[in-house]
């Protein structure tokens, strides 16, 4: 929504406050709540989804797996970053697409990666104070994307590692922190920055999913994610190729990045391996094929009752259908909530 009020309405949090309960009140609660069943794709999910839905399906998600997969030549060799404008001047939104990075080596100091909104509830910053670990001294962060927190972080990474080593890239001297900005193009992603990384690396416990982490594997780059939200769930059981630590612990996520690092090939192996058994296409299409033919044999358009327990639509399908009759194609909604 941030992105809604910076263009379209007054620079004020009152105006920000009222466009996003607009926003859930008119279009997200009642979504929900006409649906006949709500996918989501764990059981972290906003409060709304399990208060007013009358059904939920915990769907599967994946991703397209030919795209983010490692690189046919064995991948770039690390991180060969264009000079990026002087510390004085603003950075562009839109970051250039690397010449040719490079590929983690386990004897060189690794390089972390973030790929996500920039926001509070990302934590982000856990992330950037652990580089001053003393495990973590050489260590880099490159930050991809963008959002409202984005200034903070940068002052935050100023303080942590110093001026010099924040989104600079001077001959004979190495980043520590490096904001890339907006990566519009996937492939510019799963060729040029995932595999340049030793891991991926999150400490956001509110992420329902985690895509970005499925992403990495699929580029064969291991992650290093915090015991929390989604990641519990989803990515249970990625042994060796996803390594937790608990909330806000400096010292475990250090030593889960040595251990990132450290797995070097096999690691990779491993994360290619869980992305292909977990993440593909086929699989989504068959749960959201099922998901759907459920609701319209539950709704007793298929003639043989669904899986599910029939629930009559009650009256309020009555007055609220014929409202939205121009939106709504038929009874049968399936929303699905990320």
């Amino acid at each position: 929504m941030e992105y809604y009020h910076r263009f379209y309405l007054p620079d004020s949090d009152l105006a920000r406050f009222i466009a996003e309960w607009f926003y859930v009140l008119l279009y997200f609660y009642p979504l929900v709540w006409l649906a006949d069943v709500v996918g989501i794709p764990s059981k972290t999910a906003d409060w709304v989804v399990f208060k007013c839905s009358r059904k939920l399906h915990y769907m599967k998600s994946g991703i397209d797996l030919d795209l983010y997969a490692p690189p046919s030549d064995g991948g770039p060799a690390g991180f060969t970053i264009p000079p990026l404008p002087p510390q004085s001047a603003p950075l562009t939104d839109t970051a250039a697409v690397p010449s040719r990075p490079p590929c983690p080596n386990p004897r060189q100091p690794p390089v972390l990666l973030f790929v996500g909104r920039l926001a509070a509830e990302k934590n982000i910053e856990f992330l950037v104070t652990a580089l001053k670990h003393a495990t973590l001294q050489t260590a880099s962060l490159v930050i991809v994307g963008d959002g409202p927190h984005r200034l903070a972080l940068e002052a935050l990474a100023v303080a942590t590692v110093g001026p010099a080593n924040v989104f600079s890239y001077l001959a004979g001297r190495r980043y520590r922190v490096l904001f890339v900005g907006m990566v519009q193009r996937a492939d510019a992603l799963a060729r040029f920055y995932y595999p340049a990384a030793a891991a991926s690396v999150s400490a956001s416990a509110s992420e329902t999913f985690g895509l970005a982490v499925a992403e990495s594997l699929g580029c064969g780059t291991p992650a290093v994610v915090v015991r929390g939200g989604a990641f519990c769930e989803v990515y249970a059981g990625c042994a060796g190729a996803v390594w937790m630590f608990g909330e806000g612990d400096r010292k475990g996520f250090a030593a889960r990045v040595a251990e990132a690092a450290a797995a070097a090939g096999e690691g990779r192996r491993a994360a290619r391996r869980e992305a292909v058994g977990r993440f593909g296409k086929g699989r989504v299409v068959r749960d959201v094929l099922e998901a759907y033919y459920g609701c319209v044999e539950e709704n007793g358009r298929g003639g043989a009752k669904g899986r599910w327990a029939t629930v009559a639509p009650g009256p309020r399908w009555s007055l609220l259908s014929a409202l939205c009759s121009p939106f709504w194609v038929a009874n049968t909604a399936f929303a699905a909530v990320e």
